[in-house]
């Protein structure tokens, strides 16, 4: 199955990129994250949502703009997917919620696709599975199938980063099953 990556920005070695993006279509690439030297001195780090299993649940932990790092693998997934797929996604307020669209394609597309909005500002709404408060892997947790098996990815602010990570080795999920996309 091919798994999409967003890259942020335009790097001037688009041949190298291209060749990650098709090793990781054909399962070759078992690395969570590609660092690309896009000119001298600069490196970009790249997510590649490749789990270790195509069974394995997969869970997305998206704060404000760091969803864009899980855009276009969400955009890529198949009608048919049967991948247990669970995402938290949080902003300040609703309006910066900026790809609930896409999110709420993928809700109604895919049967195994779960999502928790999380808002800090905004009164939630709980009949769209909002929730006052900053993303957290605590209400999350039932959502989660078999999360002892499952791969998280986290993008998002640096506080949101550790403090996610934190709560997932804190719950025994070992750091080799957490793929983190810092992007400041």
């Amino acid at each position: 199955m091919l798994r999409g990556v967003r890259i942020s920005a335009v790097a001037p070695v688009e041949s190298q990129l291209e060749a990650i993006y098709r090793a990781a279509a054909r399962g070759e690439v078992r690395s969570a994250a590609v660092d690309i030297p896009t000119r001298p001195g600069v490196t970009q780090r790249v997510i590649v949502l490749t789990p270790e299993s195509p069974r394995a649940a997969v869970v997305l932990f998206a704060g404000g703009t760091g969803i864009t790092a899980f855009t276009a693998f969400l955009d890529e997934l198949p009608p048919d997917a049967s991948q247990a797929i669970t995402l938290a996604y949080g902003a300040r307020t609703r309006d910066l919620l900026i790809y609930r669209d896409l999110v709420e394609r993928c809700v109604r597309e895919l049967p195994e696709f779960n999502v928790s909005y999380f808002l800090e500002t905004d009164g939630a709404i709980p009949g769209k599975r909002e929730q006052l408060g900053r993303v957290s892997v605590e209400a999350m947790w039932p959502l989660i199938r078999r999360p002892m098996d499952a791969e998280y990815y986290i993008s998002g602010p640096p506080a949101m980063l550790r403090s996610t990570g934190q709560q997932l080795r804190d719950r025994g999920i070992s750091s080799e099953k957490i793929h983190i996309d810092a992007w400041e």
